[in-house]
């Protein structure tokens, strides 16, 4: 599949605010709670990224942020020439300082916060004069990372508004940036935002103890089919298509008027090709022959013609199903408390097929 020209900067404009929005989240007077990955100290052993402590997390992050915001000219912004970055970096350490020395960390905090913010709006207008796909990925980005790191874990207010009435707008943004990304990318992080939408409606799911982390797994992932480019389908299991007979019903169900018209218009080709192949046949028969044979249209033709067609309609019911499946692999959602595994399962399963985003179907080219 041929991707975007631009998708390197619609991906970098997408990294600089799903890195924004994280060193934001770091900074808080209370980040959300991230997991923590024992890692063997001493010996001058050397951590994954996920094994690094989080100063070193936080030290990354400024450094990603200080990569990307140059490499998009969005460092130094505004009439005033403002660099943006630097003041970023001081407010930064006066939080750390804070911190250290007992002072006013909150006030602290706020400054950086306000900072972000007026950058965050220099950022947007900049990107939205360059390039629309640009500005769209840098919000896609900044959007989906603050599911986690602006989340007030302990207020069902902050989940709604993150993961509730944002759902719609993420749709749409990662809608949009379809192209740039796996063909099942878009639909399966749709997807996975209609279970999350559903979870932060549901206060006994909401509530379940391993929210915030699962919520984590959630972000991590989107951030590997995003940014890293992962396919969607790597995560569906073995099997996953036979045993979900549910999706391959709902496809069915999807395409049930142009199966109905394709299997007519199979049976009437199919038997006007056999009638093609009887060497005999009655008076309109042969005048049925002899206007098709006008409009140069022969057996081989009907045939080829009655392929494509099969070939499509097969190709989108494939396409549509995978699409859930990839949806239902991506999402990480809670533990529903007291029910089923298979209790979950099938409410995941149930808001993936209600998404709106849908897989790209390339039109067939018809046969000549």
């Amino acid at each position: 599949m041929t991707r975007p020209a631009d998708r390197d900067l619609v991906v970098t404009a997408l990294r600089l605010g799903w890195t924004l929005a994280e060193i934001r989240g770091r900074n808080r007077p209370d980040p959300p709670p991230t997991p923590t990955t024992t890692f063997p100290t001493g010996g001058n052993a050397l951590p994954l990224r996920v094994e690094r402590d989080e100063a070193a997390q936080e030290a990354e992050a400024q450094a990603v942020v200080a990569y990307l915001a140059t490499r998009l000219h969005v460092d130094v912004l505004g009439d005033a020439h403002t660099d943006y970055l630097a003041r970023l970096t001081t407010l930064i350490n006066d939080v750390h300082t804070a911190r250290a020395s007992g002072g006013d960390a909150h006030a602290a905090w706020e400054a950086l916060a306000e900072w972000i913010c007026t950058w965050d709006g220099e950022i947007q207008n900049y990107l939205s004069a360059a390039s629309d796909s640009q500005n769209t990925g840098y919000q896609l980005g900044r959007a989906l990372s603050e599911s986690f790191w602006a989340l007030d874990g302990a207020t069902a207010a902050s989940w709604k508004l993150l993961l509730g009435d944002r759902s719609a707008e993420l749709t749409r943004l990662v809608g949009r940036l379809s192209a740039y990304f796996e063909p099942l990318t878009a639909p399966a992080i749709s997807g996975s935002l209609k279970v999350w939408h559903v979870v932060v409606n549901d206060p006994a799911w909401l509530n379940a103890a391993d929210a915030v982390r699962q919520l984590y797994l959630q972000v991590r992932r989107w951030y590997g089919l995003l940014v890293l480019d992962q396919n969607p389908q790597t995560l569906i299991q073995p099997g996953a298509f036979l045993r979900n007979w549910r999706t391959t019903l709902r496809a069915v169900r999807v395409f049930l008027p142009q199966l109905l018209v394709g299997f007519v218009s199979f049976a009437a080709l199919a038997g006007l090709v056999a009638l093609l192949a009887v060497s005999q046949g009655s008076a309109w028969l042969n005048s049925l022959l002899g206007a098709l044979g006008t409009l140069g249209l022969s057996g081989a033709a009907l045939q080829a013609r009655l392929k494509t067609t099969t070939n499509s309609l097969s190709d989108r019911l494939r396409n549509e199903a995978y699409a859930d499946l990839a949806a239902e692999a991506i999402t990480t959602p809670p533990t529903m408390p007291g029910r089923l595994r298979r209790t979950r399962q099938r409410r995941t399963a149930k808001a993936v097929r209600n998404q709106t985003c849908r897989p790209v179907i390339n039109a067939p080219v018809a046969a000549v």
